[in-house]
């Protein structure tokens, strides 16, 4: 989301998406309401660095009360890295390497690359690169992550 142009993003259904969510509100709040308000706050950020991170964390730790599957649980390190550091997204993440819907997913190890990445770890982010490269399902997700890994190399 970080390359995005943002001004390419259809803001007549990101403003109709946000009104619809706020016409949904009240108790008990579902697994769809949660992710909405989640993409809300990605869609109403000016730009990626103003991104509301800790509000973000903070839906995501109501979704895991709802729905602790193991895709939100990855999504939600990436909130974890934004508000308290790649090192704990880290932490995050070896809770999760064990899970087998998780131990042969392409985005686990691109995500996991992405925190060393962060801490300069850069021979442990190839390794995880490599290993999303082998597992990914796409010629254009290859590509993507082999230019990442490209990137991390020249450091």
């Amino acid at each position: 989301m970080e390359e995005q142009d943002r001004s390419l993003w259809n803001r007549e259904l990101i403003e109709n998406g946000i009104a619809n969510l706020s016409k949904s509100t009240g108790q008990p709040f579902s697994v769809y309401y949660i992710l909405a308000a989640i993409s809300a706050c990605h869609c109403t950020a000016i730009e990626y660095a103003s991104t509301n991170w800790k509000m973000i964390l903070s839906l995501y730790d109501s979704l895991i009360a709802i729905d602790k599957s193991p895709l939100i649980l990855l999504n939600r390190s990436v909130a974890v890295s934004k508000v308290n550091g790649a090192e704990q997204a880290l932490k995050e993440l070896e809770h999760l390497k064990n899970i087998s819907s998780l131990s042969g997913y392409y985005l686990f190890y691109s995500t996991q690359a992405e925190f060393y990445i962060q801490l300069n770890e850069t021979g442990k982010a190839i390794e995880s690169l490599e290993k999303a490269i082998m597992l990914a399902p796409l010629q254009a997700e290859k590509d993507l992550l082999k230019e990442r890994l490209s990137a991390c190399i020249k450091k």
